[in-house]
């Protein structure tokens, strides 16, 4: 007779600030056959009991297509000059081994 034996790999408890050299505000987004990637450098996060909070300041926006900041920026995208800040709060985190997603 064989055992299977579960463990649930736990997030820490406590408060924990970002490392925003170490981490980053990153994202991805598929267009026609490419997909287009960003950061979001200046931020600041905070894990608190399992939940993910932040605030990121959109005008330190970089992409690797030049010319697209500027239009990322612009009223037809972040409106960055009316809402320079973008906050995340976090749904759902999940370990695996040592990464959590």
């Amino acid at each position: 007779m064989s055992t299977t034996e579960q463990t649930q790999q736990v997030i820490p408890t406590g408060t924990w600030n970002a490392d925003t050299v170490h981490s980053r505000v990153a994202f991805e987004v598929p267009y026609a056959v490419a997909t287009f990637t960003g950061e979001v450098p200046k931020f600041e996060a905070t894990l608190e009991d399992g939940k993910l909070t932040g605030v990121a300041q959109i005008s330190s926006i970089q992409v690797k297509e030049e010319g697209l900041e500027g239009h990322l920026l612009s009223p037809e995208f972040f409106d960055a000059e009316r809402h320079p800040e973008v906050t995340f709060t976090s749904r759902e985190i999940r370990r695996t081994g040592d990464r959590c997603a």
